[in-house]
């Protein structure tokens, strides 16, 4: 599998973790000094608690679809913008369905791509 590959299934892997509430694969796909920026709101979470969040059902996933994602490497650097539309409920509001655009920067390390940050907007504008 090629490095472009690894890193769009990585996301598809990124996406299922928060959908089933995956505290341990999350926490393994995590690079230590993860930041997670809430576009919207200002919102800036360390990635430990990001992940708390997640499974502690704070924002929940039903159901993601209609996903794309574009790719840019740059040495060990990567960039994923990904848009998909999901079915959750966030953060207290009702269970509706969302257009959501992710920004994802990845690192390579010794042990594989991790993501480093995180950028979440409710539209396609990050």
């Amino acid at each position: 599998m090629n490095e472009e590959s690894q890193i769009k299934a990585l996301f598809d892997e990124f996406l299922a973790a928060i959908a089933g509430k995956d505290a341990d694969k999350l926490r393994g796909m995590a690079d230590e000094s993860l930041a997670v920026r809430h576009v919207m709101t200002g919102n800036v979470q360390s990635g430990a608690d990001f992940i708390s969040d997640a499974a502690a059902e704070e924002f929940t996933f039903f159901s993601v679809g209609g996903e794309s994602t574009d790719l840019r490497i740059i040495g060990n650097t990567a960039f994923v913008i990904g848009r998909f539309t999901a079915d959750c409920a966030i953060y207290g509001m009702e269970r509706s369905e969302r257009s959501l655009c992710m920004k994802l920067t990845l690192r390579s390390g010794a042990d594989g791509w991790k993501f480093t940050e995180i950028r979440i907007s409710a539209s396609s504008e990050l």
